[in-house]
């Protein structure tokens, strides 16, 4: 038996916000040790009848978090979710199909996957054609992905709009160092300086609020001193000491190579 999900308050704030604005792409940044993962299964748990959603795909940063959110809906909801990848008798990955005939809710996979092989092609028309649409994508961390690169391409084949009735994104830190844009055209994004843009979160719940709610200890970060090599592509920076380095930026201008 599952384990009651009561929800923390920022959770529950979360659940409705997500209600009262139920659009297609919804991003939520959230800080670590937050709770994303038991916040966003909330919303698929609560509204899936409400909405019509008939199945759930979640796609994580890395291969060994697919079972570690399997194993999360499973005890705090009862969701069964599909994540074990390749099944040796059939040589591929179940199809949604298949799947919900074994009384699965959804499927896990990686961001690598869904890149690799014509995956994402494959699984949007397996999507498509069994599910026509009532779908739930749920993009954990979603930073790792850009449009200009193969996970942003991956997931804009895989989670089109006749695909899935809605896509739920989230991040801890919804920027990335390379200065693309996150899912440029699922995302609102503002100008916040020159060629510069800023990814905009429909609900926050950021660091300070965790230490207010006494979620995360509290904590300090001490000053180290001290020089470093810095190495950016053919650029080396050399003598600069912790304090100079004042931005990613900065670092970027190339003074020699």
């Amino acid at each position: 038996m599952p384990e009651e999900f009561v929800p923390r308050d920022w959770q529950d704030r979360f659940a409705r916000a997500y209600q009262t604005n139920l659009k297609k792409n919804f991003l939520l940044e959230a800080c670590t040790s937050a709770g994303k993962t038991g916040g966003t299964l909330n919303i698929f748990d609560s509204f899936r009848s409400a909405v019509g959603w008939r199945f759930l795909v979640v796609v994580v940063p890395a291969e060994h978090l697919r079972r570690q959110y399997a194993v999360d809906a499973q005890k705090l909801f009862g969701l069964q979710l599909y994540y074990s990848g390749t099944v040796k008798r059939l040589g591929r990955l179940p199809t949604p199909e298949e799947l919900l005939q074994q009384g699965y809710q959804g499927l896990v996979v990686s961001y690598q996957w869904l890149a690799s092989s014509g995956n994402a092609k494959k699984l949007a028309s397996q999507l498509q054609n069994t599910l026509d649409g009532k779908v739930l994508a749920i993009l954990d961390e979603v930073h790792h992905v850009s449009s200009e690169l193969a996970f942003g391409r991956a997931c804009e084949i895989a989670f089109p709009d006749g695909t899935v009735s809605h896509r739920l994104m989230t991040s801890g830190t919804p920027f990335r160092s390379d200065n693309n844009k996150i899912l440029g055209n699922w995302l609102t994004y503002v100008p916040a300086g020159e060629n510069v843009y800023g990814c905009v979160p429909d609900f926050r719940y950021t660091l300070s609020d965790a230490l207010r709610d006494g979620i995360i200890p509290f904590f300090s970060f001490a000053t180290m001193g001290g020089k470093f090599t810095y190495r950016r592509g053919r650029a080396v920076y050399e003598g600069a000491t912790f304090t100079e380095a004042t931005n990613e930026q900065e670092l970027s201008k190339e003074p020699h190579a």
